[in-house]
């Protein structure tokens, strides 16, 4: 378990609210809310969500979610925008005709 999620965990025992009754504050899965509490990023649809789901918890539990990743920023995973450009580098996609819309 990180830091971080032991300080959401004890924030959300603090307030009385279950996993179950958090669930349904926040529509995120139980099993993402028990993985954000284990730390375990892995498991969890991807990293945007990931920083989604912790901002939504946070909020939940009446944390505030900039303070929590600025306090937690190495724990919590980042999209990087750079790698993720970087997987289309050298792609040969058709692109000619693309702009037009053929006419019946």
């Amino acid at each position: 378990m990180t830091e971080l999620g032991n300080r959401l965990k004890e924030a959300r025992k603090e307030k009385g609210i279950s996993l179950d009754d958090l669930q349904e504050m926040t529509k995120i899965q139980k099993r993402y809310l028990k993985n954000i509490e284990e730390g375990n990023y892995d498991s969890m649809p991807g990293k945007f969500y990931v920083r989604a789901f912790i901002k939504q918890y946070a909020e939940a539990v009446g944390l505030d979610p900039e303070t929590l990743f600025e306090e937690y920023e190495s724990d919590i995973p980042v999209r990087n925008r750079k790698n993720f450009l970087s997987n289309f580098r050298g792609c040969r996609c058709p692109t000619k005709g693309l702009h037009r819309i053929p006419s019946r």
